[in-house]
């Protein structure tokens, strides 16, 4: 017995005992050895340091530090998650094999909600178009003759000399001539299409579109870390924040709080219509909602989910301009991905489109979504906080892929302040103030508001009275959220109410 609790102490002093050794030898014999040891992933905060701010803290510092500090930590970090990431991959496997391939369905995805996203076009003047049987009896001459391009219509101008009356005749667009230059299949993760190259303009487009197929075999819901959900081909998902009641449509908001949230948004508006600023409110869709083809085999109660109905409720119930893209965002992967594989948030190519859709709320000039698209360029993404909320290895996924339009490049701008409060300068000559008041999905928006703009504001929920001239002076003010935080702009508009009816919180 004696014996037995002599090799026990011993083997408990050799375990605690010989790792810190060993890594105290490292560092001093072998430093680069160390670091790649004690390299693990970006868990995106700071180590625990030595701080005591209250004597009472000091247990839970100590143990925090010792946490953070233990030997070949990082190594053992990421030696978990490559075992946690492979038997996943396993379960899934082996639940594929058990459950079947199911049967594939087309993706439902409006098409049509593309043509919202093109640009804004102007009619060829306000004279009659085609002749009377009145003009036919008097002496028109053609004066003028503005010839038909592939996409837009000419014309041609009569006048007559004795009345000085004129119309003019319309001559249809020539279309394009086209080269086919690329098919594509449509599969779970790409469309179909037919490709084209224009030989008289150089236009790129495409014909019969066929959305993605979607693989409808059951799909176990399993999760990791208690934040992320992993989801059909590598797609991972959120499940934090209530988000999964956002997707299956379990938490509707009843008509009591749908005519609260009105009754604030309409305040606002009356607000603002009375200092002569431009609202509008953006609620931008979860990713679970755009992605749906990816999720496990969730039981979704409704397709009219929380925020579609509040969206709409507001606005056939107040005066306030209310965007909820997710048709576009859905359409617009037919171009690229929309938002990031493993993270929660729209890539830059989805703020693109969410930019677009509130320059067309706006009467601004857009630019054609297709045009735009060859303007796109790719990049290796490196969001991967689902990764990250998993415990996950990310060596073993694939690499992600965002696209950055090449968006007037030729205006320049500058970073005066950050983080919760962006504040930027560029050379546009717009002198309009555009304030935004939002969340981190703000951060997408920046690279094209910030050129159309000589002074825009990006500004995070709960600092509104920090920025309270900034919200006073501007010319433009735009409410944003993520649908999962929905109800923290509610208490935003609180804040944006006082400050604007007061002056002063």
């Amino acid at each position: 017995m004696k014996i037995g609790k002599k090799i026990f102490i011993t083997s408990f002093i050799i375990l605690i005992c010989v790792p810190q050794i060993v890594w105290a030898l490292l560092y001093l014999t072998s430093r680069d050895l160390y670091e790649s040891l004690n390299a693990g992933p970006d868990e995106k905060r700071n180590a625990q340091a030595l701080v005591f701010d209250d004597i009472g803290d000091v247990g839970n510092v100590l143990s925090a530090y010792v946490d953070d500090h233990a030997p070949f930590r990082g190594a053992l970090i990421t030696l978990c998650q490559k075992i946690e990431t492979g038997s996943e991959n396993i379960y899934i496997d082996a639940v594929s094999a058990l459950t079947g391939s199911g049967s594939d369905s087309q993706m439902s995805v409006d098409l049509d909600a593309l043509d919202a996203l093109g640009g804004t076009g102007t009619s060829s003047g306000s004279e009659d178009a085609g002749g009377t049987q009145a003009q036919a009896d008097l002496d028109y001459k053609l004066v003028e003759t503005v010839f038909p391009t592939c996409t837009e219509e000419g014309y041609e101008r009569y006048v007559c000399d004795e009345t000085g009356d004129s119309y003019v005749t319309p001559i249809p667009a020539n279309g394009h001539d086209g080269t086919l230059i690329e098919v594509s299949e449509s599969s779970y993760t790409t469309w179909g299409y037919e490709k084209y190259e224009c030989s008289v303009c150089g236009r790129i487009y495409y014909e019969n579109i066929v959305p993605k197929l979607v693989d409808t075999s059951y799909l176990a819901p399993r999760t990791s870390g208690g934040s992320t959900i992993f989801g059909r081909f590598d797609w991972l998902f959120f499940m934090g924040n209530d988000s999964l009641s956002y997707y299956k449509g379990t938490n509707l908001l009843s008509e009591e709080e749908l005519a609260d949230y009105a009754a604030r948004v309409q305040r606002l508006q009356e607000l603002c219509d009375e200092r002569g600023i431009e609202l509008y409110f953006m609620f931008i869709p979860n990713k679970e909602q755009v992605y749906s083809e990816y999720m496990p085999s969730y039981e979704v109660e409704t397709e009219h989910k929380r925020v579609e109905v509040l969206t709409d409720y507001l606005r056939e119930n107040t005066d306030a301009t209310v965007l909820y893209p997710l048709a576009e965002l859905r359409a617009g992967d037919f171009y690229h991905q929309t938002y990031s594989r493993y993270d929660t948030h729209w890539n830059l190519w989805g703020g693109f489109i969410g930019v677009q859709l509130l320059y067309n709320a706006m009467g601004r000039e857009t630019i054609d979504i297709a045009d735009a698209a060859e303007m796109a360029y790719p990049f290796p993404s490196e969001r991967n906080d689902l990764i990250l909320l998993g415990g996950l290895d990310a060596t073993t996924f694939p690499e992600d892929t965002d696209y950055l339009v090449d968006y007037k490049p030729e205006v320049l701008f500058f970073l005066d302040s950050y983080d919760p409060v962006a504040h930027f300068t560029s050379t546009s000559e717009n002198e309009e103030y555009f304030v935004l008041v939002g969340d981190s999905f703000l951060e997408m928006l920046r690279p094209y508001i910030t050129r159309d703009y000589m002074h825009t504001l990006y500004l995070r929920r709960t600092n509104e009275y920090a920025c309270r001239e900034d919200i006073l002076n501007a010319d433009i003010l735009v409410v944003e959220t993520v649908e999962r935080y929905d109800g923290q702009v509610y208490e935003s508009m609180e804040a944006l109410i006082d400050i604007l009816e007061n002056g002063d919180p």
